[in-house]
């Protein structure tokens, strides 16, 4: 990869790195798998709300969509954590 050339990791190593982000990933993956659900129940005003707006979105994209975000994130930590510079040649 020659985009790539010129770029070196002047804090932790990549093994480090990618071992950080790695562990920090799965835990990411498990805790959206294991979470406690908060309950859901109806009250009396939730058929005002259908009428105003009626929910058509399905909530698996959404929670799918925070999952990637949260995965990004560590993505972005742990590159951080490797200080990456670009040293010309």
């Amino acid at each position: 990869m020659d985009w790539l050339s010129g770029w070196e990791f002047t804090g932790w190593t990549v093994r480090q790195v990618a071992l950080a982000g790695g562990i920090s990933g799965a835990l990411v993956v498990l805790w959206f798998f294991f979470r406690p659900r908060p309950p859901r129940f109806e009250v009396a005003s939730h058929v005002l709300w259908d009428e105003v707006a009626p929910k058509n979105r399905n909530p698996l994209v959404k929670e799918l969509l925070m999952l990637l975000l949260q995965l990004l994130m560590v993505v972005a930590v742990a590159v951080a954590l490797g200080d990456p510079r670009f040293v010309p040649e």
